[in-house]
């Protein structure tokens, strides 16, 4: 049976200690000195990570007593973090992000003069819950708000890749979904640890491969991440929340490396299922990329329409913009075909007509 409790349910009993940050769920409460030379701008409370590779903190504002997170990282080569471009990009990319769902880039502080140069990226501070903490004291999300949520997080996705160059999270899964409870009881969702904030290292160097094994698709792996590696993990994740299995327990296709997770679905709807097979397609040239369509067959599962087949259907692949460009060739093809015709069957009269008149001559 389904749960459904309130983010009340979560919260702690200590009034100065916090609610998983936007960043971990996992949180450390001994208070933390700040460094020195950000004293004069944050206050530092708590370390929001265990992980010693992730130096995340909650802090608040000198001046405003706003609460902010600050992700530390320190600088290995200040001459290689000088000219990454590819990371500069992505940052003013975020700066200017007004996205529900994506907390924002406040701004970056880089200090390369000290004896270990650091930069610190600070960000806004969403109180709320992450999906991971949540599923691990109890609460299972009705599968109709699972398909919610998976249209919500693809509107998300769907203004991140559209930006040029796109932003790629890298890690989507539930620790890294955070849920804003509203004053009517829902949640907003808020997709948090952008790799590219956490682990710059991953633009600095391509060869680096940062996520989370279970949700990163083959191309991840190989250190080669495109907008579609996201919509394989929203699919992993989905596939997380409908079975309360993470996929990294799950069976790989020895021959394909296909993710093995039709017996934990047991109780999902073939249409469902067969779906969410589609996004989990190892190559990406078979992989169901389109987010337009994917945001219409879950909210036809949210609405409880998941009788019909879910295979494309022929409505779907007449919209979809490769099968558009493809008819549009056709058509300028068939228009070209027009003219040549029309053009050969003038030049064939005029020489019939040439013909004639050189015979009666």
């Amino acid at each position: 049976m389904e749960d459904s409790l309130s983010l009340n349910d979560f919260h702690h009993s200590n009034s100065d200690s916090i609610n998983d940050g936007t960043l971990n769920s996992a949180v450390i409460t001994e208070s933390v000195p700040t460094p020195a030379e950000l004293a004069d701008r944050y206050q530092f409370i708590k370390k929001l990570s265990e992980d010693p590779n992730e130096n995340l903190f909650l802090a608040k504002s000198i001046y405003s007593e706003e609460r902010v997170v600050v992700n530390c990282y320190d600088i290995q080569s200040v001459q290689d973090w000088k000219q990454s471009d590819s990371f500069r990009t992505e940052i003013n990319n975020l700066k200017t992000l007004n996205i529900q769902g994506v907390a924002k880039l406040i701004e970056v502080l880089e200090y390369l003069d000290l004896p270990t140069p650091r930069v610190y990226i600070v960000h806004e501070y969403i109180e709320g819950k992450s999906l991971e903490n949540m599923m691990s004291n109890g609460y299972r999300m009705p599968h109709q708000k699972i398909y919610k949520l998976a249209v919500d997080l693809l509107d998300i996705l769907e203004e991140l890749h559209a930006l040029d160059p796109p932003i790629i999270h890298r890690d989507i899964k539930p620790a890294n979904i955070l849920m804003k409870q509203l004053p009517n009881g829902d949640f907003q969702p808020y997709l948090i640890n952008f790799v590219s904030l956490n682990h710059p290292d991953v633009l600095l160097d391509p060869s680096v491969i940062a996520g989370t094994y279970g949700y990163m698709p083959p191309e991840q792996l190989l250190g080669e991440p495109v907008p579609a590696s996201d919509l394989y993990a929203l699919a992993a994740t989905i596939v997380h929340l409908l079975s309360n299995v993470p996929p990294y327990e799950m069976k790989m296709h020895e021959g394909g490396f296909r993710l093995m997770f039709e017996p934990y679905l047991k109780d999902v709807p073939e249409s469902v299922v067969s779906f969410l097979k589609q996004m989990l397609k190892p190559d990406t040239q078979d992989r169901l990329t389109q987010i337009f369509v994917m945001k219409e067959r879950f909210a036809q599962f949210a609405q409880g329409q998941i009788e019909r087949s879910n295979e494309l259907s022929y409505a779907d692949a007449a919209s979809d913009p490769l099968v558009l460009d493809l008819k549009n060739q056709l058509a300028d093809a068939n228009h070209k075909n027009s003219i040549l015709i029309a053009f050969c069957a003038i030049l064939l009269i005029m020489v019939l007509s040439f013909i004639m008149l050189f015979i009666f001559k």
